[in-house]
């Protein structure tokens, strides 16, 4: 039940990972954790792990609603989980 959206330009990818996450401060160090909302816990797991190990390995900027103020970033392989590393913004 997970919409993921890649939109790609200029040889760049912006993955936007929707519900695939909800509370980031538990499932980005522990993405074996499971919550109410992942209607189908054992699909949901496979997928938040799959997803996250290939946008860190190919270094992909990843965007959500459930992801810390900007929202988009980059993952990073921390042991059996992910560290989030927020874009830097500024002002225009």
């Amino acid at each position: 039940g997970h919409s993921i959206y890649q939109v790609d330009s200029k040889g760049k990818s912006l993955l936007v990972i929707g519900d695939l996450i909800h509370v980031a401060a538990v499932q980005l160090p522990h993405p074996r954790v499971a919550i109410r909302f992942d209607s189908d816990a054992k699909a949901a797991v496979a997928e938040r792990l799959r997803v996250f190990g290939d946008s860190a390995q190919q270094r992909v900027l990843v965007g959500g609603a459930h992801l810390s103020f900007p929202g988009l970033g980059y993952l990073n392989k921390q042991g059996d989980g992910y560290d989030w590393v927020p874009l830097d913004y500024g002002a225009l």
